[in-house]
């Protein structure tokens, strides 16, 4: 009925109070660094593995480009207020070049091992998601070297070659196919030492047939028992987890600066940092034992981080680009690996 949302509470960005606490905060840290003070960053990012732009740009297909070079993937999303999201954590320095410190520290993905309790199938194969988009829209399907005595399991070993693909996720594939025996759909999985394609199906009008490359999909299976990360909540559990390894990474990678020297970790205020007693545990273990001081920013203050001032900033940039299609011959699926986000990290 043309309604308005309102909030129930307002914060004040720019209160008096908050404005003197800010210039204390930017003139304790200005003194810091004029003593030479080793000052770290810490802080947490969701990563949109999807634009969140409304629309995209593309241009007609050209008389010398090939057919369907103009086509675009749309992503198939709920929402634009649920696309896919990843949480990092991250630590940054000063560049120290005498050193050969690059001033990364520390950055890792906010998740857990996962046991899988039951078999399940996914259609991720390969880091890059031009490669793995690729593969998903049929492409390896022109690998096919039209030999009738070749096995599933050789022509699987031809795609992982060919797309470069990792053991462990060779070892995965398998071939499936759909057929209708009593009009009823069954899909079948072909056998690793089965000849490929020396068998017949039945489509939903009963008619048999032999079966063709281009009735196979290829597809990842994971056992039951298997390993994955799942997404995890910042929460106390994971900090108090977490903050023994980042005090160990800033000693290990800022090897130069005496054991005995305090180095500043800055942090936000963020509610994901857990509960008063996590913060007050987690400090106390710093300084006791790597000699790392925490000091809070201000609230509501990204600019006075040096994460949210440029970093986070230039790696969500390249994950879009991941995800977006660079040409028209690129169709992105709009989801990204583990080991994309890593490579972005390096």
């Amino acid at each position: 009925m043309k309604g308005k949302q309102l909030s129930p509470n307002e914060k004040p960005y720019l209160t008096p109070e908050h404005l003197a606490a800010r210039i204390d905060y930017a003139n304790r840290m200005l003194q810091m660094q004029r003593e030479g003070r080793h000052i770290c960053y810490l802080d947490e990012k969701w990563f949109y593995t999807t634009t969140r732009r409304k629309k995209l740009k593309y241009v007609p297909r050209q008389p010398y480009e090939a057919i369907g070079a103009d086509y675009v993937r749309r992503r198939k999303v709920v929402s634009r207020r649920h696309s896919l999201k990843t949480m990092f954590i991250g630590v940054v320095a000063e560049a120290n070049a005498e050193h050969e410190f690059d001033g990364k520290i520390m950055m890792e993905r906010i998740a857990e091992d996962k046991v899988l309790r039951r078999a399940t199938y996914r259609n991720q194969f390969h880091f890059d998601c031009h490669i793995n988009d690729e593969i998903k829209s049929g492409g390896w399907k022109q690998l096919y070297p039209d030999d009738p005595n070749i096995l599933t399991s050789e022509f699987i070993g031809i795609i992982a070659n060919n797309y470069d693909l990792e053991e462990e996720v060779e070892e995965r594939l398998c071939l499936r196919y759909d057929t209708y025996p009593r009009g009823e759909k069954r899909t079948v999985t072909l056998g690793q030492n089965e000849f490929l394609l020396v068998r017949e199906i039945m489509e939903e009008n009963g008619a048999r047939r032999a079966l063709t490359v281009d009735d196979v999909t290829l597809i990842q299976r994971l056992e039951a028992g298997t390993i994955v990360q799942e997404d995890i909540n910042c929460d106390s559990d994971y900090m108090l987890d977490v903050m023994p390894r980042i005090g160990a990474a800033i000693r290990q990678k800022m090897n130069w600066v005496p054991e005995n020297k305090i180095i500043i970790l800055v942090m936000d205020n963020a509610g994901g940092h857990g509960t008063v007693e996590a913060i007050e545990q987690y400090t106390r273990h710093l300084l006791e034992n790597y000699r790392i001081q925490i000091i809070h920013q201000p609230p509501r203050s990204p600019e006075t981080n040096a994460l949210d001032l440029g970093v986070w900033r230039s790696i969500q940039s390249s994950v879009e680009k991941k995800t977006i299609p660079q040409n028209n011959n690129s169709r992105c699926s709009g989801t990204i690996s583990d080991r994309s986000m890593a490579t972005l990290t390096c």
